[in-house]
């Protein structure tokens, strides 16, 4: 035993783990990981910090602390630290106090605040899509920390409900304001142009939860291209709902819009009013059970562009329209996690009735006389 704290191995199924308890001055405290080396660095570091008067553990006051503390407070634990890639981490992390959501309490944050944040690194600073997927990672990274460590024990990583665009394996390559229109101006005046291809996007190739699918979509021409654009010019934040088949599906545009669409219904925000594409997505949602079953046609059921324009949609002040989304996302999340406690409660039953089955075989019936 060391000043103040001892390191103790456990044995368990997934290796060895090494959990360091300090019983200090009063302060009682213990913490688990994977190696001895960090385990005993902590509890020096923790002792040090009780001797200097300034050890605080988070759960002593949960309401106080923001996430932009609780990124200060990561980046000082032992795993970070020894990470390879620290540097160019805490740059990133610096970067991430700088927006806003940073200044609110860890527990009032909600998906809507790493939603908003989302949207401004992808939509308006045109960051690509695997760059704030690296932000994303650092967000939950400190918020699991925050559950499993610190003690916010009945926190609900919300980070984790957030979707992103479907990302290709070639860099992401976005047109200014202003350049399509110039490309097709002067394509007229170059043959080459039209023989470029664009992805042509059909009702198969739309997922509510997964975006567009551009692994299986066909190719056109980049004349028919210019011709598609002229009547449903797809841009970011509009809305595709299928028409045909499998009715529905409705998934909002981020991210590249080089495409064209076919049997596809095109949802645009009206001139001079204020919606949240969010809101209008779930609500499209909310409807299509009711629209599959007053679909027209027979094999292969199909809603018209007449029947989408005539029919009714709820649209609250934008005010009310986000606060229903971030409910929705809130109840989402909450699903999500009842959901893995569901399968991992399964996993155990089966592991349990496993074991029991293999003890049970292993009994010898007692012979006869």
């Amino acid at each position: 035993m060391t000043k103040g704290h001892t390191v103790v191995k456990n044995d368990g199924k997934k290796g060895f783990s090494y959990t360091c308890r300090v019983r200090y001055r009063g302060t009682e405290v213990s913490r688990t990981f994977k190696r001895k080396g960090t385990a005993q660095e902590w509890g020096r570091k923790t002792t040090n910090l009780i001797d200097e008067g300034k050890y605080s553990q988070f759960h002593g006051d949960l309401s106080n602390i923001t996430f932009s503390k609780a990124i200060d407070k990561w980046l000082e634990e032992p795993d970070v630290l020894k990470h390879k890639s620290f540097d160019s981490e805490r740059h990133r992390c610096n970067n991430i106090k700088t927006y806003k959501f940073s200044a609110k309490k860890l527990v009032d944050l909600k998906t809507s605040d790493f939603r908003d944040f989302r949207d401004i690194r992808i939509r308006t600073e045109e960051k690509a899509v695997q760059s704030v997927k690296n932000d994303f990672n650092i967000i939950k990274s400190v918020i699991n920390t925050a559950i499993s460590e610190w003690g916010f024990d009945g926190l609900i990583n919300q980070a984790n409900a957030v979707k992103f665009p479907k990302s290709e394996k070639h860099r992401e390559v976005r047109l200014l304001p202003g350049e399509k229109e110039s490309i097709f101006k002067y394509a007229a005046n170059d043959s080459r142009f039209w023989l470029l291809p664009f992805p042509l996007v059909t009702s198969k190739h739309l997922s509510s939860g997964k975006g567009i699918d551009f692994s299986t979509v066909k190719y056109i021409s980049g004349q028919d291209h210019f011709e598609i654009c002229k009547r449903s010019e797809v841009q970011e934040n509009d809305i595709l709902f299928a028409m045909i088949g499998s009715i529905g599906n409705a998934t909002i545009v981020i991210g590249r819009s080089d495409f064209s669409i076919k049997n596809v219904a095109l949802f645009k925000p009206v001139s001079n009013s204020e919606y949240c594409p969010e809101y209008l997505h779930i609500t499209l949602n909310t409807f299509t059970k009711f629209m599959k079953e007053t679909a027209s046609g027979g094999v292969q059921k199909f809603v018209s562009l007449t029947y989408l324009r005539n029919f009714p949609f709820p649209l609250p002040p934008l005010a009310e329209q986000k606060r229903i989304v971030a409910k929705v996302d809130e109840l989402m999340a909450l699903c999500d996690q009842l959901e893995n406690q569901i399968k991992l409660s399964q996993t155990l039953n089966q592991d349990l009735m496993s074991s029991l089955s293999h003890h049970m075989t292993d009994v010898r019936e007692p012979q006869s006389p």
